[in-house]
Parts: C-alpha cells; structure tokens; sequence
C-alpha cells in the first residue's frame, strides 16, 4: 500500500522535543526551525562571558562575567577587565563602575575587580594603620 502522508505536531523553533513535550533550549544552546530535532551547542562565548538563557531559544545572548565590562569598541563585542581603580560586582554587560573605598596616601592595585572592596595598598612613605 502507499504511505499516507499526516500532518503531526512539532516543536517550535526554541524547543526541542523531550518525553513528549516541547522543552525550551537551555542556555549555551539553540534551535532556528520548526521540527522535532535537538537544540544544538551555540559557538564558543567570548572569553570571559557566559551565555545566558534566550527566552525565545533561537539565539546565544552572553553576557560578560563579573570583574570584566562591555567593551563595544570592536566590530565584536568583547568582555574586557575591568581597569585598575573599577570593579563589577555580577555578570551582565554594564560597564565597571569606580572603586571609592580607598583611603587617602593609598592606590588601588589590581585588575578584573568583582567586588565593590577594591584591592589597594598604602603610597610609598605610608603604612596602613587602624584608626
């Protein structure tokens, strides 16, 4: 006999099939077309950023890492250290804000801060004490 085509239900682009039912892609992964296939692994994330889930499941949204900003200069957006002096405390893609938590006759000393106590030591000809 011939085979009857039949018109059957399938997952929308951003959900792939599991046990039955349509699961959104999880993040890091994706799916572009109508169908019961699997989401696939999105392409590597810039290095210091993770991706994070797309809530329609047909992209690779990252977003960069805390102690690293945004940095839209290239035509690749790129997730850059944060300078000595700034910090980013989470993940997204804001900028570094400013370290104000110095004391006077001291610098701040490090890099890639993900904490609003930045990291500092006294000037030269200045010692930390209590007061």
């Amino acid at each position: 006999g011939m085979l009857v085509p039949e018109c059957s239900w399938a997952c929308r682009p951003g959900f792939e099939l599991q046990e039955g039912a349509c699961v959104l892609c999880t993040a890091g992964t994706y799916k572009t077309a109508l169908g019961n296939g699997r989401c696939v692994a999105c392409d590597q994330a810039p290095p210091f950023a993770q991706y994070v889930g797309d809530p329609d499941g047909q992209s690779c949204p990252w977003v960069c890492t805390a102690g690293y900003g945004a940095n839209h200069s290239g035509s690749e957006p790129l997730c850059t250290a944060c300078s000595v002096g700034f910090y980013k405390g989470d993940s997204g893609n804001s900028g570094c804000k400013t370290c104000d938590n110095k004391p006077s006759n001291a610098e701040y000393t490090s890099v890639a801060v993900d904490t609003e106590v930045c990291p500092w030591a006294c000037v030269t000809g200045y010692a930390a004490t209590e007061t």
